[in-house]
């Protein structure tokens, strides 16, 4: 079976740019292998996606879509989801990408790489929304084992950056739900991102994401992956 491997970070903390010049690297090698991201990659998954990034569209395309359905509720498209609820999603997802993208490549000896994967619920819901409660982070676990069945990374690149750094990135692009959470709420994840690294510091390979992409992929990624593939 080959490694399974993650990536993590605060968004537009460069993960996007390291995964494609780590495919391009696997290409030149005849490795095979699958990428996906998470929430994502199923039909219950990429719906959930767009449910926790924009769900004020949603719950709109809901309503004009089902308007004349008898056991349609016309939805409220201002109500606010509960962390509680916002977590268990991710939950739900995970186990559909389990079932139908991780262990099918995983069985067929690919390698597979994740664009997120537990880590960021344990960090953003766990770190971000609960403020690293010891009682949530536990539940984020038991909740995630379930969820994967077993399947764990063998590897996780954590590209950190702070939170200005995020926003400068973003630039003038739209932030969806989860950006526009603030500058608190990301510190909190960046912290347990880092409490992460420290509690799995044999799987988690913490880089300044702030480095020239070149010289992180070359000097952090590409020799850990060639290690892991010898």
């Amino acid at each position: 079976m080959r490694p399974f491997i993650s990536f993590e970070g605060l968004d537009n903390c460069g993960k996007t740019t390291q995964i494609k010049l780590l495919t391009n690297h696997l290409d030149s090698t005849d490795v095979p292998y699958v990428l996906s991201r998470e929430p994502g990659g199923t039909a219950l998954g990429g719906t959930l996606r767009r449910v926790l990034k924009e769900p004020v569209v949603v719950y709109a395309t809901m309503n004009k879509t089902f308007t004349n359905n008898p056991d349609f509720q016309q939805l409220n498209v201002n109500q606010q989801r509960t962390a509680e609820a916002e977590m268990l999603l991710f939950q739900a997802s995970r186990a559909e990408y389990c079932q139908h993208v991780v262990k099918p490549a995983l069985d067929e000896g690919k390698l597979f790489i994740s664009d997120r994967f537990y880590d960021s619920t344990r960090a953003y819901q766990g770190g971000g929304r609960f403020h690293s409660d010891p009682n949530v982070i536990n539940a984020i676990q038991r909740t995630s084992d379930f969820a994967v069945n077993g399947y764990h990374p063998s590897k996780t690149f954590l590209l950190a950056i702070s939170y200005e750094v995020m926003l400068e990135r973003a630039g003038k692009s739209k932030l969806d739900f989860m950006e526009r959470l603030g500058a608190d709420f990301f510190q909190r994840v960046a912290a347990e991102y880092d409490a992460i690294a420290k509690i799995h510091s044999q799987r988690v390979v913490r880089i300044d994401g702030t480095l020239p992409p070149g010289e992180i992929f070359e000097e952090h990624i590409k020799p850990t992956i060639d290690q892991i593939l010898m």
